[in-house]
Formats: C-alpha cells, sequence, structure tokens
C-alpha cells in the first residue's frame, strides 16, 4: 500500500497529522490503567486513509457548507478494541479539532481489528479491497502487509447488493410512514426519532448495495458522510450553508436517544416538515443511485 501524501495540500497534511496524533494519544489515554487481559498486546497496528482525500478529489466548498472527510481505518490487535467505548475520547478530540473553523474538514473513523480485515480481504469484500487499492498508511506500528484480496464475481457482487437494496430501501420507506402517522397524531417526538430510522436505513442502503459494507452505528452524521463520500448527489438532501439549513438534519440526529429519553428534547412543526422533505429527496437519491449501480454491475 502506499504511504506517501504528497497529492495533499500542506494545510491537509497539517490536519491529517493532527487527527493520527489525536486517535494515537486518546486510544494510549483510553487502554492506560485498565485492567483488560490483553492491555500489553493492545495497540494500533495501522491507520490507513481512504475515500476522496486518498484519491486526491477532496471538497471544501464554501458556498454549500459541504466539505470532505478525513476517512480513516484503524486497524487493531484485538476485536475488544474496535468495540466503541475505546475511541470516545478520540472522536471528541476530532470533533473539537474540526470545530476549530470553517476550513477544517471533519474526521470519520471505522475500527476493525486485524483478523477481520483480512478476512474481508480474503473474501474480496468491495469495501476493504478498495481500501487495499487505493487506501494509504498514514500510521503504522506492524509493518506486516495485509492479506492478498480475494474476488468476488460480478453475479456474486451483484446478487447480494440487490438483496441489501430491497432490504433496506423498504425500511426506510416503512419508518417514513410511521413518521407520517405520528404527525398525524400530533406526536413530533415519535415523528423525529422515526425521521431519524428512515435516514439511517438509508444511508445503511446505499452503503451496502454500493459496497456490500456498512458500519454498525446509529450516528446518521457518520453514516452521511460515508455514503456522500461514494455518491455527491448525496449532498443535495441536507442543506448546511448556515446553521437554520443544518437544524432539521441535527434536531433529526439527537432524536435518536433525546426524542425517546429526554423530557427536554423539542422539534417544531416547521423544522420537522424540513426534515420530511429533506429524507423524501435523500430516498429518492438512494434509489436512483442504488438502481444505477445494480444496472451497470
Amino acid at each position: 500500500m502506499r504511504t506517501d501524501t504528497d497529492h495533499l495540500k500542506p494545510q491537509q497534511r497539517r490536519l491529517l497529522e493532527r487527527g493520527v496524533e489525536i486517535i494515537r494519544q486518546q486510544f494510549a489515554e483510553a487502554i492506560k490503567g485498565k485492567a483488560w487481559e490483553r492491555q500489553k498486546q493492545g495497540r494500533i497496528l495501522k491507520i490507513i486513509l481512504y475515500g476522496s482525500m486518498a484519491r486526491g478529489k477532496a471538497v471544501l466548498d464554501l458556498s454549500s457548507g459541504y466539505r470532505s472527510d478525513f476517512d480513516l481505518l484503524i486497524v487493531v490487535s484485538h476485536p475488544a478494541l474496535a468495540e466503541d467505548h475505546w475511541w470516545y475520547g478520540a472522536e471528541d478530540g476530532l470533533n473539537l479539532e474540526e470545530s476549530l473553523g470553517p476550513t477544517r474538514y471533519p474526521y470519520n473513523i471505522v475500527v476493525h481489528d486485524i483478523a477481520d480485515v483480512n478476512d474481508q480481504l480474503r473474501r474480496g469484500r468491495p469495501f476493504f479491497v478498495d481500501i487495499n487499492r487505493d487506501g494509504i498508511i498514514v500510521y503504522e506500528f506492524d509493518t506486516k502487509e495485509l492479506a492478498k484480496p480475494g474476488n468476488l464475481s460480478a453475479e456474486e457482487i451483484r446478487e447480494e447488493a440487490r438483496g441489501h437494496f430491497e432490504q433496506w430501501f423498504e425500511r426506510s420507506l416503512g419508518f417514513s410512514k410511521t413518521a407520517r402517522y405520528h404527525v398525524s397524531e400530533n406526536m413530533p417526538n415519535f415523528a423525529a426519532f422515526d425521521l431519524h430510522q428512515a435516514v439511517e436505513c438509508a444511508y445503511h442502503c446505499l452503503l451496502l448495495t454500493l459496497t456490500l459494507y456498512s458500519p454498525q452505528l446509529h450516528k446518521i452524521d457518520k453514516l452521511r458522510a460515508m455514503a456522500e463520500g461514494l455518491d455527491p448527489r448525496l449532498i443535495s438532501a441536507w442543506p448546511r450553508k448556515t446553521r437554520n439549513a443544518r437544524r432539521p438534519f441535527d434536531r433529526i440526529r439527537r432524536a435518536y436517544v433525546e426524542a425517546r429519553y429526554s423530557k427536554h428534547y423539542r422539534i417544531t412543526k416547521e423544522v420537522l416538515a424540513e426534515a420530511t422533505v429533506s429524507v423524501e429527496i435523500l430516498q429518492g437519491i438512494v434509489n436512483v443511485v442504488c438502481e444505477e449501480w445494480l444496472e451497470q454491475r
């Protein structure tokens, strides 16, 4: 795999290096002092930049507010280290770094253990094969190469992708239907939660259809970043230039937890209506992108 980042602008290289530094520091802090049987062997083995930054196609569009991500695959030494709680500090630090200015780029991390990454490669899973082909190693403790990628036939990929598309797109539409019912019953918090689920399913649908991979998480901001990196047409579903424009997505993002458990969560009819329109636009784009992909395979 490549190790050079010469194609990045100086500012991008500095921000990338800063992100890697934050990840390593926060992981070291998270694991320090833990009574974990494999603590001494618990390591970050590799950090790999992939996606638009790795391909030299990063976008920073101040007119729309859209910014490409630093997509980073973190490869760890043990499956337990891929669990979310080890990475809360790193995500907080990366979010703070992103917030320091409008010309900063967000960071998006996915974590897998080395055995899983190698297994996915041997099985020819497209997400990991693409990273192995186009990714750039930006930190490496273990210099051992990853497994040689295997091959899935085009028919196998298309059949699995079609199954994912039919399953997850139907789920997304189902949650939208439930949201409309809750709106009619004047239950906006329930409707907001339903819209969150509709968005989550739509992004899982696209990611699984196009790459046969989607991380097991409910954070729609992370899923959005990954999906928009695959097809920029998705960007138009959620305006983000101003704070007011970003409000519908933000309220829906927070609804997964707060709409169910916090008595302080509120969403106005106007914001709920705007979010509903954006979800419908998103679903329409996802449908087009997935059908196009399936027809071309």
